[in-house]
């Protein structure tokens, strides 16, 4: 990488004293010698996080009050990197990361009006939920590039105003969106491979994460009828809903299988659509994790919890 080329790694926290550490080192390993910054924007934390990252030589924001997203730009206001990348807490760079990186600038347009990045891989020790639904992530075609390992350069966020600091969830699609409609590029890139140390673990834990995630679409009527993925799990939801109340009232065997095989129909066709066709086993169990995330999505509406616990 050129050296007018200034890396900013901009990393909002809560509570991650244990990955703060490792994270830090991973990306002091990817980015070797090449002059970079690494800016940890503190929610507030009550353990070590801030300790431990100063200790590493990040420079630190605390700010107890904002959204993830006004986390983030509250790190590019600090920021004089060129190249801004936003990972989360949580995320750990592969060792060849920055020689790939060079070799993606080299592809960028000359506006540098570029949003880049990939999709986490999960770590080498993962559980059900990991291995059948987070893994088979990185094969599905997206329209937006997720925050925690999310790349753009300098121009792009200028243009767009950076992220929009109202949204508590889903800032990271709305930046996409935006910066498409400012004629940015999104430019997804699997080369540069970031892992993701909290994935929720647990089948409660992935349902606490994607009714947490669910909740902007919800929000409002324009933002759910924007949403397949919230009509989907409203259609899901109806026809579980139906299957029930059916049965209830009028004990007819035969409707009752009736809603609950469109409900089962819809998982199954969200997952091929969504994954593509596997083996049966594997097939099956990603079809499970599939109704669970729309039965979490459909519940969103519900949630208050400030933050879900990625991890149990």
């Amino acid at each position: 990488m050129s050296s007018n080329v200034e890396l900013s790694f901009i990393i909002p926290a809560l509570n991650e004293e244990k990955n703060i550490g490792n994270t830090i080192h991973s990306i002091h390993k990817a980015t070797g010698s090449q002059a970079c910054e690494i800016i940890v924007c503190d929610n507030g934390s009550k353990d070590r996080t801030i300790e431990i990252a100063e200790s590493l030589h990040a420079t630190v924001i605390v700010d107890k009050f904002a959204t993830i997203a006004g986390l983030r730009n509250a790190g590019v206001k600090n920021a004089t990197g060129a190249v801004l990348v936003f990972i989360d807490a949580d995320v750990q760079l592969a060792e060849d990361w920055l020689q790939n990186l060079e070799l993606e600038i080299e592809k960028w347009p000359q506006d540098r009006l570029i949003v880049t990045g990939s999709t986490c891989l999960i770590p080498s020790t993962s559980s059900f939920v990991e291995k059948n639904w987070f893994a088979k992530l990185t094969r599905t075609a997206t329209n937006y590039i997720n925050s925690g390992h999310l790349i753009v350069s300098r121009e792009m966020f200028e243009k767009i105003g950076g992220f929009d600091q109202t949204l508590k969830t889903a800032e990271d699609y709305d930046f996409c969106q935006r910066a498409k409609d400012s004629n940015g590029r999104l430019m997804e890139a699997q080369s540069l491979k970031a892992y993701h140390y909290g994935f929720p673990t647990t089948l409660w834990a992935f349902c606490s994460r994607e009714a947490w995630h669910g909740r902007e679409d919800f929000s409002s009527l324009r933002k759910f009828a924007r949403s397949k993925t919230a009509i989907t799990a409203a259609l899901n939801i109806t026809f579980l809903s139906l299957s029930l109340i059916t049965y209830a009232l009028t004990f007819n065997v035969f409707a009752t299988l009736v809603f609950l095989f469109l409900s089962i129909i819809l998982s199954l066709t969200l997952t091929g659509l969504k994954f593509g066709m596997d083996s049966p086993g594997k097939f099956l169990k990603t079809t499970i994790c599939c109704e669970l995330y729309l039965l979490s999505r459909a519940f969103s509406v519900f949630y208050r919890q400030t933050r879900p616990s990625q991890r149990e």
